[in-house]
């Protein structure tokens, strides 16, 4: 239907400027006979018949050379929306497929999470590294594998992986969600951390990026708030300051 307006609009505006330019033409040769030959001109009945007849044929003459000019314009207008059109459509497309790899990963993650068989936890860090290098600002892949050395007990690794994606979102001027709540993650593992290793520098910095976190996305509180990975440091005065 839209396709049928749009031809409809570009058939009206061809026939108007074919009017106008018809016109034009004529109005076009009338000046120029004036100013050739002011005294040709008597108002005779065979000088009227004469003007009308070039007016006519310029009038005629300039309406020929619409047509070409006019298609390829329409032409060009209606390929430039079926391109554009082609172009939005692959472009969902694109995206859909992506969310479905993502959809179909995840859950082999999940899956390996709940039955933590090493080998395959073990091949999903090498994929997830590989997704990050190619995907370096996409929060998913680096809060997934940050998951998976959790999950292996490898703390440190899981902190590191999400200080280099905060490290670029902070190199990239970016900061946003997705930056709040991987500092959100990245103070819970510290939290566990430091439940494990009782160093107060631990402590500090993880709060730190709680505070960061809650800033940027204040609705982290609350989460914060009732999350069991914050037990270590739950009593602490600035925790408490934090979460409200």
């Amino acid at each position: 239907y839209r396709g049928f307006l749009v031809t409809h609009q570009i058939t009206w505006l061809i026939l108007l400027a074919s009017l106008l330019i018809g016109i034009a033409g004529a109005l076009a040769l009338q000046f120029l006979l004036i100013l050739l030959g002011p005294a040709r001109y008597h108002n005779t009945i065979e000088d009227i018949i004469f003007n009308l007849s070039v007016s006519t044929a310029a009038g005629f003459g300039a309406r020929i050379l619409l047509p070409d000019i006019t298609t390829r314009i329409a032409n060009e207008f209606i390929d430039k929306k079926a391109r554009e059109e082609a172009e939005d459509a692959v472009a969902i497309a694109e995206r859909a497929e992506r969310q479905s790899e993502k959809t179909l990963l995840f859950a082999r993650i999940n899956e390996a999470i709940d039955t933590t068989e090493t080998i395959k936890l073990d091949a999903l860090a090498v994929e997830l590294t590989d997704l990050i290098g190619k995907n370096p600002l996409d929060r998913n892949y680096a809060i997934w594998l940050a998951r998976i050395y959790r999950t292996k007990g490898e703390f440190n690794r899981a902190i590191d992986v999400l200080k280099s994606f905060v490290s670029r979102k902070t190199a990239a001027g970016l900061e946003d969600p997705d930056l709040a709540d991987v500092l959100y993650n990245l103070a819970c593992y510290q939290a566990l951390l430091y439940a494990n290793e009782q160093k107060e520098e631990i402590a500090a910095e993880c709060l730190q990026n709680l505070r960061e976190s809650t800033r940027i996305l204040p609705d982290n509180k609350k989460d914060a708030n009732g999350d069991k990975d914050f037990a270590s440091v739950r009593d602490k005065s600035d925790f408490k300051t934090i979460v409200g």
